[in-house]
């Protein structure tokens, strides 16, 4: 990038450099945390929309452009789950109803298995796949965050049980 386009970082170039660099590799691992094939090219993308908002006249808090950086790198990641194949895929199967047992098939697999949840639990992994907020699952679903949490982990553990066995088969 250009040192111009660094600014936002700390007006010391050096340090915007070195910024840069702690940021980058900070939100490579973001997206690799998420299972996201592109991860560099996604980090690249949040450089590309923060520089973008800041030549429209966005202001950034210097105190923490980390944050704002973040706040897009949120919404590159969910535009990435709405495009990629396999979240379409996924997603799809959430909310798909009727079950065609396909042996040996994986796509037969993840459908069966999502179908084995009810409707809350499903509802429940979308949201969690969208990478929603904790909290505001908690608010609409009347529990706890950790319960959320829990349940998620306890849902994604059935879900990979459910799949391992349907895979065997």
């Amino acid at each position: 990038m250009m040192s111009s386009d660094n600014d936002w970082l700390d007006p010391d170039p050096a340090r915007a450099e070195e910024k840069y660099h702690e940021l980058r590799r900070a939100l490579i691992e973001y997206f690799a945390r998420r299972r996201c094939r592109d991860a560099e090219d996604l980090a690249d993308e949040v450089f590309s929309r923060v520089v973008e908002q800041i030549k429209k006249g966005t202001r950034i808090e210097k105190e923490d452009p980390r944050r704002f950086a973040y706040g897009v790198a949120k919404n590159v990641y969910r535009e990435y789950v709405r495009k990629d194949i396999r979240g379409e895929k996924i997603l799809q199967e959430i909310s798909f109803s009727s079950t065609i047992p396909v042996p040996n098939n994986p796509d037969a697999c993840i459908k069966e298995c999502l179908e084995s949840l009810d409707p809350n639990e499903r509802e429940m992994l979308e949201r969690w796949f969208l990478d929603q907020d904790d909290d505001q699952m908690e608010k609409d679903m009347g529990i706890s965050r950790n319960s959320v949490r829990i349940r998620i982990h306890r849902i994604k553990k059935r879900l990979e049980a459910c799949y391992d066995n349907c895979k065997r088969q």
